[in-house]
């Protein structure tokens, strides 16, 4: 396969730029979502029962908690669209894990929530680091030039 022509590359900017900024919203939705975690962990107790309905119902911050995962999860697969349609491998493959990362966080938190077995717990926290270190990589991979990108003849500031 060849690489995509300093034109091409270039009329990308916009989408580099796009993209950058959405790594940098994935990154302020996973420290919101820390920071509820670590609220809910701290002040609210799970009701026995039907734990899924009481979330969305009496609990608000377990309700936003959860919304911010969803809104993470899609951002990210909006990320992976974005990264591919541009042809940034690199990018659309650490956006790829990134969806499978925040995608894991979400199951282990639903399983924690049914069952308040706390491994669950332990899982959706390694979700979350990994989601971090993907987005990490992701804001790395912008930062600077991919490899896999012509870079002659491209201005170095985006």
């Amino acid at each position: 396969m060849s690489s995509p022509s300093v034109r091409a590359v270039a009329a990308e900017f916009p989408r580099l730029h796009q993209l950058r900024r959405m790594a940098w919203g994935l990154l302020l939705l996973l420290v919101l979502e820390s920071l509820l975690g670590i609220f809910a962990n701290l002040f609210i107790t799970l009701p026995k029962g039907d734990v899924i309905g009481a979330i969305f119902t009496s609990i608000p911050v377990l309700a936003l908690h959860v919304f911010d995962g969803f809104a993470m999860l899609l951002l990210a697969a909006y990320f992976l669209l974005l990264a591919h349609r541009a042809g940034l491998r690199r990018l659309r493959n650490v956006a790829a894990l990134e969806v499978v990362f925040v995608a894991f966080a979400i199951q282990e938190g639903f399983a924690f929530a049914a069952t308040q077995n706390n491994d669950y717990s332990f899982g959706m926290e390694v979700g979350f680091l990994l989601a971090i270190l993907g987005v990490a990589r992701l804001l790395y991979l912008l930062g600077h030039q991919p490899v896999d990108v012509p870079t002659e003849g491209i201005p170095i500031a985006v």
